[in-house]
């Protein structure tokens, strides 16, 4: 059960940071928040693959968000790819040392 109900609250704090980070823009946070289910709901299954998952979080995280933020918040891709590839990199170098140990 909680496989299930987790991904919620966890997104809705995760497009917080993303939005924060892609600043500006034409839409808010919940239009961010939608960009950000999508590859969140990609991603979550692929993170049971051992090898798989840190790819999968990356790519996720940094190529498809960045994409997704460009077209709707209309920003650019640099600036949009940059955002994502900070938090993105955040987020990996404080989950690694939790799950690699």
């Amino acid at each position: 059960m909680v496989a299930l109900f987790l991904p919620l609250p966890l997104s809705l704090i995760l497009a917080g940071a993303y939005h924060f980070a892609a600043w500006g823009g034409r839409y808010g946070y919940a239009v961010v928040w939608r960009v950000l289910a999508y590859p969140f709901g990609y991603l979550l299954p692929l993170t049971a693959a051992p090898g798989l998952r840190w790819v999968a979080a990356a790519y996720a995280g940094v190529v498809l968000l960045a994409v997704g933020l460009a077209v709707v918040k209309e920003i650019s891709f640099g600036r949009a790819f940059l955002s994502c590839l900070v938090v993105t990199g955040l987020l990996l170098f404080a989950v690694y040392p939790a799950l690699s140990g």
